[in-house]
């Protein structure tokens, strides 16, 4: 079968009735998961493999791409509307997503994100049946050392993330790298961070970090928003306001243009994923625009950029997985196994024996992210609606919401820890006004970038040369220098102070030397993280096990000793406030508490409450201690009476408690007390 015949064959098979029914079966998971943190991703899609058995080659890629395509979108709605990404790639986009919502403007991010993701879907395709007849030479272009410094590039972003405080981006950064060292080398295979613990033996886990930094944290400040504060928002979002968000996508389209190529080339790298895709095109967004300052408060390109990019990211991952057998992704990856079990073989002789299957995904990609982004628009009068409930409210659905997707997929005790554990840590990360997007870089391309270095000094001709010898490897390197130096000449910020004695007014204030007390807690942590990895690497005996850890662990030490320095001394602080900020940001940014509980921060209550949770789960499961601490906040946090607390648990709890055991068939499991 020729091409341009399996091209027809393919819409004939997507339009008989089996088709559309696991189209649209495909396209429903992938919008709950999406929506759901800790479900998107591989998750979600690892959920239907149970229903790929005899059901057909070309059925079983109808359903995975179209849940692939439509979590793309899902995901963007809790980033935008809840600050807290459906899945990783979603990060880039709550990052101007929210603070629109913050303003009233919801709706139009809403509208933005489904167009954008549905124009880049389109747009992927069509580039990827332009780049079809030489998608081998691309992928063949790429070896070790560009992948290395591709994954090199996604890590400098972190300098134009960091807006105002440039160190404290790259010790976000470095920190994630860190964590990413946890478990087996990737190299040699040796132990690292593991004391004896064989709970961390697989690492972290990126999902449950996700969770923790973005949902865990912006839990906490809604719990404990102010207890007259009605709503989030103050207006109701028209949806005219959301169709807005439509007309805009086409103000742009060169910048929609860009970013779906981006997402596109990014796609057909191997392993590379939608993080990458999405931030990398965030940041081309940003350096061309009239106005980059704006980006992170709500610029509506900052939505835009990284949708687009990412739906059309999957359109270039089935290349490589399909014409290669090499899966784009770790979704990817679960779609080739599905063919496996359907008894075909991804690879070259795929395309020439079966190109039906190749023209089944592009298309049903592209029909999904065009039907699900409508659907979400037609949706979202509904769904803005989340924005009207009391932040108090809305804090608790998300803490439950947040930790039973962690918990409920593997039944690990371990994932719910880690959940918390990245909680604390992006509360005084966010109360000391350091970036958690660096931090999410670090860990998911730290152990890319490892390996593919040390293949390239060990196993290429050229050695450490070929990053500087191959063209690939010398244009990234190029931008990586670009991209760093362009961070390094920002603006000033408009709030920074021109005289010392404003900074030394502010200090006064504080009593603490230009320090805030979250900033010095987390900057023990960071002091003894980094000591950590040092002291730990030289235990360690093979050189290309150690080297990584130990680079990182002094970068990290220098860098935090370098941050401090400048913070401590009010005219260095004038000198250098594009790379450590100063103590106005700190006041800016930590709002005090009106109220406490028990005579304490009322913060630190529900911080400790999740600590709590974690034992309730140890003794008594899961799913009672959910219950059990979602009573606790809304009784002595929120202060809600006994009628609305009831109220509250039955209709979120068990909404959750349906969904998960009945929908999910996930088993949430049992304590110790046999309850």
């Amino acid at each position: 079968m020729g091409l341009t015949e399996a091209f027809f064959s393919s819409w004939e098979i997507m339009f008989t009735w089996s088709g559309l029914m696991f189209f649209a079966i495909g396209m429903a998971n992938g919008m709950f998961t999406g929506f759901v943190p800790g479900l998107s991703g591989a998750v979600g899609i690892a959920l239907m493999i149970p229903l790929v058995g005899g059901i057909g080659a070309e059925k079983a890629i109808i359903l995975f791409c179209a849940a692939l395509a439509g979590q793309s979108f899902a995901g963007s709605i809790s980033a935008i509307l809840l600050n807290t990404p459906g899945a990783t790639p979603n990060a880039a986009t709550m990052l101007d997503g929210y603070p629109m919502t913050l303003q009233g403007k919801g709706g139009m991010a809403l509208g933005i994100s489904a167009c954008a993701s549905a124009m880049g879907g389109f747009l992927g395709t069509v580039i990827i049946v332009i780049l079809l007849p030489f998608v081998r030479a691309i992928v063949l272009a790429f070896s070790f050392p560009e992948l290395a410094l591709l994954m090199l590039v996604g890590l400098s972003t972190v300098a134009v993330i960091s807006k105002g405080a440039i160190l404290k981006g790259y010790i976000a950064g470095l920190i994630g790298l860190g964590f990413s060292f946890i478990g087996f080398s990737p190299v040699t295979g040796e132990l690292r961070l593991v004391f004896n613990n064989p709970d961390l033996l697989n690492g972290v886990d990126v999902t449950s970090a996700l969770v923790g930094l973005f949902a865990v944290t912006e839990a906490v400040q809604l719990i404990t928003a102010k207890r007259d504060q009605k709503s989030l928002v103050a207006a109701v979002i028209p949806f005219s306001q959301v169709m807005s968000g439509v007309k805009y996508v086409f103000t742009r389209p060169w910048l929609l243009i860009k970013s779906s190529t981006i997402g596109t080339m990014i796609g057909i790298i191997p392993a590379m994923g939608g993080t990458v895709a999405a931030f990398m095109a965030y940041f081309a967004a940003r350096s061309s625009s009239k106005d980059p300052d704006s980006f992170g408060t709500g610029n509506p390109d900052g939505v835009l950029a990284p949708e687009a990019s990412n739906d059309a990211k999957e359109s270039g991952s089935a290349l490589p997985s399909m014409a290669f057998g090499i899966p784009g992704s770790s979704e990817w990856a679960i779609v080739l196994g599905a063919l496996v079990m359907q008894g075909v073989t991804p690879g070259p002789m795929l395309i020439r024996e079966q190109p039906i299957l190749m023209w089944l995904a592009i298309v049903t990609l592209a029909l999904a992210s065009i039907i699900s982004s409508t659907i979400g628009l037609a949706l979202s009068p509904l769904v803005t609606k989340v924005t009207r409930l009391r932040p108090s409210l809305l804090g608790v659905s998300i803490a439950a919401l947040a930790l039973a997707g962690t918990y409920g997929l593997n039944s690990k005790l371990v994932d719910l820890v880690w959940a918390v554990v990245f909680g604390v840590l992006g509360y005084f990360m966010s109360r000391s006004g350091y970036p958690s997007v660096p931090l999410i870089l670090g860990l998911l391309l730290g152990k890319g970038f490892e390996t593919n270095f040390n293949h390239t000094v060990s196993i290429m001709d050229g050695g450490i040369s070929s990053f500087v010898t191959r063209p690939i490897s010398i244009v990234l390197l190029i931008a990586c220098v670009l991209i760093i130096g362009a961070g390094f000449r920002k603006k000033k910020s408009k709030w920074v102070p021109e005289k010392v004695e404003e900074v030394e007014e502010v200090s006064d204030v504080q009593n603490i030397g230009g320090l805030s007390l979250e900033d010095k807690l987390f900057a023990m942590f960071v002091v003894m993280f980094g000591g950590l990895l040092v002291v730990t690497s030289f235990q360690l005996d093979m050189f290309a096990a150690k080297i990584f850890p130990l680079m990182v662990g002094f970068l990290l030490l220098a860098v935090i000793g370098a941050y401090l320095v400048i913070r401590s001394v009010p005219s260095l602080a004038i000198r250098f406030e594009g790379l450590a900020g100063n103590s106005r940001m700190i006041l800016f940014n930590a709002e005090e508490k009106s109220f406490t509980v028990f005579g304490v921060n009322p913060e630190f209550v529900v911080l400790g409450s999740f600590v709590a949770y974690l034992l309730g789960t140890v003794i008594v499961g899961p799913g009672i201690a959910m219950v059990l601490m979602g009573a606790f906040l809304q009784l002595f946090v929120v202060r809600d009476n006994w009628k609305r607390t009831l109220i509250t648990l039955v209709v979120v709890y068990g909404s959750l408690w349906f969904g998960f055991i009945y929908l999910l068939d996930l088993r949430l499991g049992y304590g110790i007390l046999p309850l």
